[in-house]
């Protein structure tokens, strides 16, 4: 339930030692091309053609709405407006912990479960949106092109080879060309994967049972990623870092609450604890931004997005088997 966070513990914990962490950041890329694949493979335009309006307009408020007001009150509260850039990790929910809690019996629970869902296609279409307006425009259009030439790419691929483990072989190969194709244009892995994911969902349905072999190893390569992260981020000595964790825990927190007290969302039926943790989407959108941005953005405020994101995880976790005990 804690989704992995004690590995990311244990990774801010090795950071002191001298391992050569600063040689380890070319790995972070494929990581980050793997989760953007694994999300993207999921998406399913059939489906999200038969969902009501109204299930999607209230997906896209709540990704729009909470993104939007995080940023404000993170850059008011800490005075850093740089520092609201993180807003965008901040509104995923954690569907392993939701679905802990809630059990899948009864239509009600079923639609919450499958708004939480359905979040990371609204939020990763938004940080993309966020991305065209902030990045130069040779940035953008890098973005985009390379998408559409890595999915079209790999499409081909997949569809002259017919051996299951042929078929493999060629996604992990696309996945490791898209990362590290995007470290030299300084784009963003993520979002370049997940459109190539959400192509090859929908156009090359006799590769489904190797999308579900990829995501059978999801749980050891995520531990590692987090591990790698919390190994590159470092705990820092700046008395800053606790003041920015503390001020993204109490906005992330707060206004996360809110929205799920909303009645028009309709989540406030179920205890707020279960959707308090962010989940390991928000350390890879996380992650996404800071490697891009390293150079302009302290290491101190990765440190204290990473600490925040753990301390929520550990809210949603500790208040969810609270509620559920009582």
């Amino acid at each position: 339930m804690f989704v992995g966070m004690e590995y990311l513990i244990l990774g801010l914990l090795l950071s002191k030692l001298p391992l050569g962490q600063a040689s380890l950041q070319p790995l972070l890329f494929p990581f980050l091309g793997w989760v953007g694949l694994l999300i993207g493979l999921e998406v399913d335009f059939h489906y999200l053609k038969e969902l009501p309006k109204n299930f999607l307009v209230k997906t896209a408020i709540w990704t729009v709405g909470l993104v939007t007001a995080i940023a404000l009150g993170i850059g008011l509260l800490s005075g850093r407006p740089m520092l609201s850039i993180f807003a965008l990790a901040l509104a995923p929910i954690s569907f392993r912990t939701a679905s802990h809690f809630i059990p899948a019996r009864g239509i009600e629970n079923r639609t919450v479960l499958f708004f939480v869902s359905i979040l990371p296609f609204f939020i990763l279409l938004f940080f993309t949106a966020v991305q065209a307006i902030t990045l130069p425009l040779i940035s953008t259009l890098y973005v985009f092109c390379f998408s559409a030439l890595f999915a079209i790419f790999s499409r081909v691929l997949l569809s002259l080879n017919h051996k299951p483990e042929g078929l493999l072989l060629v996604l992990i190969g696309v996945i490791v060309l898209v990362s590290e194709t995007c470290a030299v244009f300084r784009i963003s892995p993520l979002t370049v994967s997940f459109f190539a994911g959400v192509y090859l969902a929908n156009t090359c349905t006799k590769c489904d049972p190797i999308y579900r072999d990829i995501a059978k190893d999801e749980k050891p390569l995520y531990m590692l990623f987090l591990l790698l992260v919390g190994m590159m981020s470092g705990i820092s000595d700046n008395p800053e870092f606790l003041f920015s964790a503390l001020s993204i825990v109490l906005t992330a927190g707060l206004l996360r609450w809110v929205f799920v007290k909303t009645s028009w969302f309709n989540l406030n039926r179920q205890s707020w604890a279960y959707f308090m943790a962010p989940g390991g989407l928000a350390v890879a959108i996380g992650t996404d931004i800071w490697i891009r941005d390293s150079g302009a953005m302290p290491g101190a405020w990765f440190s204290a997005f990473l600490l925040a994101i753990i301390v929520l995880q550990a809210i949603g976790v500790i208040s969810g088997n609270t509620e559920d005990s009582q």
